[in-house]
């Protein structure tokens, strides 16, 4: 994973080279460890994963963004980070200036896990509970997506929507050779973007990050 991570880096540069350019990553694989299957989450920015484990629909990423750093400071309270001014302004991206390295999570996988991989375009247009109720009412994944962007949609659509469902049909258990993943599907709307990356820090200053 870090070495498309690093791919991706040099391919936002390739860009940047010609004209400014920035994006945010989050995204998930697959690792296997003493016969047991684990789920290896990558972010940068504030794209998002989350995992719906028995019906409970769990944020594994964690924003790099001006609000963020509010609500673990204790000066947002997280109800009203998506009236904040601020809530479009990141603190980590690739490109755009940035030199910032990803945050990683390994965590363990489950058969019937269902990983959910969006842009902030579905996470700010449409409320959380209405994302876990739609992942645990689809059964297919790719239904799952394309509802999700509708709903994004719905919403207003103020930004870019992409989404991505993978489900965990069996993993590996110590001692089991078998390690089946079904992915489905990439459903993605392009509208217009309103993401605005936080000005790069001066050398010898703080960039305000964890």
């Amino acid at each position: 994973m870090d070495a498309a991570f690093r791919e991706a880096v040099r391919a936002v540069a390739g860009i940047e080279a010609q004209r400014a350019a920035g994006t945010t990553i989050s995204g998930v694989a697959v690792s296997a460890h003493e016969g047991t299957s684990y789920w290896l989450v990558i972010n940068i920015g504030d794209s998002r994963t989350y995992r719906l484990a028995d019906g409970v629909l769990e944020q594994i990423s964690v924003d790099h963004s001006a609000v963020q750093e509010l609500i673990e400071a204790g000066r947002l309270a997280p109800m009203e980070a998506e009236r904040h001014p601020e809530r479009h302004v990141i603190t980590k991206a690739v490109g755009a200036g940035s030199q910032a390295e990803p945050d990683y999570w390994l965590i363990p996988a489950s058969a019937g896990d269902r990983l959910l991989v969006c842009s902030d375009g579905l996470s700010r247009e449409v409320a959380v509970e209405v994302i876990e109720q739609v992942l645990i009412e689809e059964p297919a994944a790719e239904a799952a997506a394309i509802r999700l962007v509708h709903e994004a949609l719905l919403g207003g659509g103020s930004d870019n929507v992409s989404v991505i469902v993978v489900d965990a049909l069996s993993v590996l258990d110590a001692g089991s050779t078998d390690h089946q993943l079904q992915t489905l599907p990439i459903a993605v709307t392009e509208l217009e973007l309103d993401t605005i990356p936080r000005a790069v820090p001066q050398e010898g200053t703080s960039d305000g990050t964890a």
